[in-house]
């Protein structure tokens, strides 16, 4: 599809050697980068502009401006400083993908002007749009291909190029989300927003699994700021908590999978910790039982607990409290052990009270699930709220 530039006759500001200049970048796919330089370079170097995302990311900048934190992009968004004009793109579904055109000074250019650029901006997003929604497909494929146990290294390595990634040794990160409000493409959209705000122009291949729970990989770790920019993200959308779940860094393709599965289980488990507010939690941070528990579905802890512990639950039983902590004392060694905070070797070995013993005897059909080993910060809490766009 050709660009189709604006006529002279729309009493426009915009030069017209700008606008031709412009709708030859557009039709070559150029970048917002690339489409904002040329909009503001006959206005010199006095006109600081910024294309900013409704979470206070910044998608481009004309050179030598002052670089904005999130916050303070996403607060002159909402104070009304300055002059910031929507940029239309009818591609943009969710409130995650539409951007703003974004000058501090009010008088650093013809508001015609602005308005033409952001219409220009808009329509060259909404050709980087469809081609992001062609690539998702093989995202998807990716994500089908991780779910599926037994998948193996080859397979994994040919869906990453296909996705646009490097097929390295790793580590890789995978994080999972999901949100109660099952509109199309929004919760793939607030993982994208939320990755691209600390891997930048890196890499990085968001998708949907068979379920519809949407996922990212990412090469590399994820920098400590990720669960920094959750509220950013679940701001835009206050009312529609947004529940997320890190796994621990997969070492190379085979691993991947189980990333994957860690990432999963960490997202049931900010489901269960919050179910009505936006929660990021990592895997990594289950280093005692409770936080393990998290994890499983209440319905299913309730019908195991009555079915392993039996009478052990029956509050009338005056015997039952000393039992359950006896219980709760031995499968913190097994499950944890004191390299996780449990109790040290030598309480460990200790002889347990007989009634204990029969306890144990009922719940050792069940293999215990030991936690993704702690390389990483704990669950990071957010209340919505807190930001919009």
């Amino acid at each position: 599809m050709g660009f189709m530039t604006l006529p002279a006759s729309a009493a426009c500001t915009l030069p017209e050697v700008a606008r031709a200049r412009l709708g030859r970048l557009a039709a070559q796919g150029a970048g917002p980068e690339a489409m904002l330089a040329a909009a503001f370079a006959h206005l010199g170097r006095t006109a600081a502009a910024y294309v900013l995302t409704a979470t206070g990311r910044t998608v481009a900048a004309t050179e030598g401006v002052r670089a904005l934190s999130a916050e303070e992009a996403v607060a002159a968004l909402m104070d009304g400083s300055g002059t910031t004009v929507p940029v239309d793109a009818e591609a943009a579904n969710t409130p995650y993908e539409r951007l703003h055109l974004y000058l501090p000074d009010p008088d650093a250019a013809p508001p015609r002007m602005l308005h033409e650029v952001a219409a220009i901006l808009g329509r060259s997003q909404e050709a980087r749009t469809r081609r992001r929604a062609a690539a998702r497909r093989a995202v998807d494929e990716l994500g089908t291909l991780l779910a599926r146990s037994g998948a193996e290294a080859t397979d994994a390595a040919a869906a990453l190029r296909t996705c646009g990634l490097p097929v390295v040794d790793g580590p890789y990160q995978v994080v999972t989300a999901e949100m109660a409000d099952r509109r199309e493409g929004l919760a793939e959209g607030a993982l994208a927003e939320a990755v691209a705000h600390v891997a930048g122009p890196g890499p990085a291949a968001v998708g949907r699994l068979p379920d519809g729970t949407a996922f990212a990989v990412v090469p590399g770790d994820l920098p400590a700021g990720f669960g920094a920019v959750w509220p950013l993200v679940a701001g835009c959308e206050p009312s529609v908590p947004l529940h997320g779940g890190s796994g621990s860094p997969a070492a190379g393709l085979e691993r991947l999978a189980g990333a994957l599965a860690e990432a999963r289980y960490a997202l049931a488990s900010a489901r269960s910790i919050a179910p009505n507010a936006s929660l990021l939690t990592d895997a990594t941070a289950f280093t005692s039982l409770d936080t393990l528990l998290t994890g499983v579905p209440a319905d299913v802890r309730t019908a195991y607990s009555r079915t392993v512990l039996g009478s052990l639950i029956d509050t009338g039983n005056t015997s039952a409290a000393p039992l359950l902590h006896t219980l709760r004392t031995f499968l913190a060694c097994e499950l944890l052990g004191p390299h996780r905070g449990g109790p040290a070797p030598a309480r460990q070995h200790r002889p347990l009270p007989h009634p204990a013993h029969r306890a144990l005897h009922r719940t050792r059909p069940v293999p215990p699930r030991r936690p993704p080993r702690p390389v990483g910060g704990p669950a990071v809490p957010v209340v919505t709220g807190t930001a919009g766009g």
